[in-house]
């Protein structure tokens, strides 16, 4: 009975993670290459429930393994297992923008302890220092078992680490978000994993692992509905939430900065050079925009269209702002494709304070309002708001 119990947790368990894999790459948590991070890490964990699965049955009496079956099993288990929490860790690497895909040889560290894991398996097939199967199918932890523990779950604190570090003196809600994502996660791992050690006769880590991954999917299609698909920076909806969110929060004398934006010629560069190299433009900017936030801690969206906006709190004086507004002015970017492209934005900026009352409509019309008039004077300017120019 306790066998079968454990087995149909397994099933779910498999058919769940099956189910969160592929609908992550039909319909996508993220990019390309971080959403096949993601697949993969949810494959593998699915791969670790099948061997689960096929021991608890053959130590039932349910199937017959040879001993050699039931030791390769065990073995690809654990690699499973680590190959899981390994993708998982490249995969909050990449929504961090770390730069450890930029260099090969940063990216080859992170499957170091992978490699010390399979070398230790390999030589417990043979010392069993990791664990042990007798001929009757007996199952025995070698005195090296706690590595393996050590050098999987490794990928998962070492990912919260990392964000936690990447957070450390930022206001930037951004990064906040990310250590949602990873809590969400590690939570439910690391709990049920702890249970597990209590109830060795339930697969509550199996548990543990589809419920995180549910967790994730589910907070990435909230997260998805507010970002931009073409920028991958916020979008419109989020940019109205955002902006109300901060003028509710601002103390006594803080200010927050609005900064209304868009791109010079924007229709000449599409018919010029092609909407391809329009998208470019847009993602480039949208790239300027998003390294310029996580200095300031400042937040970004695409308004729509070639329109941008920045909001920021963290912001000293109008002179810092206006330094701000003048460092998005100076920086443009030549396309890799096309020469002579050269992208340059105007901008319309206004500011309020906690007792200015302000929404969102009216903070628009006004920065909409200075933004008319940089175009007005020309390209690659900017222009702050003041009440005459309604």
């Amino acid at each position: 009975m306790q066998t079968l119990l454990y087995s149909e947790i397994n099933i779910f368990s498999i058919i769940a993670l099956f189910t969160v894999m592929f609908n992550s790459s039909v319909f996508g948590v993220d990019t390309k290459n971080k959403n096949r991070l993601f697949s993969c890490s949810a494959c593998f964990a699915a791969m670790s429930c099948i061997c689960d699965f096929l021991w608890e049955m053959s130590a039932g009496g349910y199937l017959f393994l040879s001993r050699s079956a039931a030791v390769l099993v065990n073995t690809m288990y654990f690699i499973c297992y680590a190959l899981s929490f390994c993708c998982w860790f490249l995969y909050i690497e990449s929504i961090s923008e770390s730069k450890i895909f930029k260099r090969k040889k940063r990216a080859y560290i992170a499957f170091l302890p992978l490699a010390v894991l399979v070398i230790l398996l390999a030589a417990s097939v043979f010392t069993g220092c990791v664990f042990s199967i007798d001929e009757s199918l007996n199952y025995t932890r070698g005195p090296l078992f706690f590595m393996q523990v050590v050098l999987s779950y490794g990928y998962i604190v070492a990912a919260v680490i990392r964000i936690l570090y990447d957070a450390i003196g930022r206001k930037n809600k951004l990064v906040w978000d990310n250590i949602i994502f990873a809590a969400v996660f590690a939570g439910p791992i690391i709990s049920a994993s702890t249970l597990q050690a209590f109830f060795p006769e339930l697969p509550i880590a199996c548990l543990g692992i589809v419920l995180a991954f549910m967790n994730v999917y589910v907070y990435s299609l909230k997260v998805h509905v507010s970002v931009d698909m073409l920028t991958g920076i916020a979008n419109r909806h989020k940019l109205m939430n955002e902006l109300e969110d901060k003028i509710s929060s601002l103390k006594k004398d803080e200010k927050l900065y609005f900064l209304f934006l868009d791109i010079d010629s924007f229709k000449q560069i599409n018919d010029a050079f092609g909407h391809h190299e329009g998208d470019n433009a847009l993602k480039s900017v949208a790239t300027v925009l998003k390294t310029l936030c996580k200095t300031t801690g400042g937040f970004c969206a695409r308004y729509g269209g070639d329109e941008f906006a920045v909001l920021m709190c963290d912001i000293t004086s109008m002179e810092n702002a206006l330094v701000k507004a003048g460092q998005i002015c100076s920086l443009y970017t030549k396309g890799a494709a096309k020469e002579g492209l050269k992208i340059s934005c105007s901008i319309g900026m206004v500011f309020c304070e906690s007792d200015d009352g302000a929404a969102f409509d009216d903070l628009y019309q006004k920065a909409d309002s200075a933004l008319y008039k940089a175009k007005g004077k020309g390209k690659n300017v900017f222009v702050v708001f003041d009440e005459n120019m309604l």
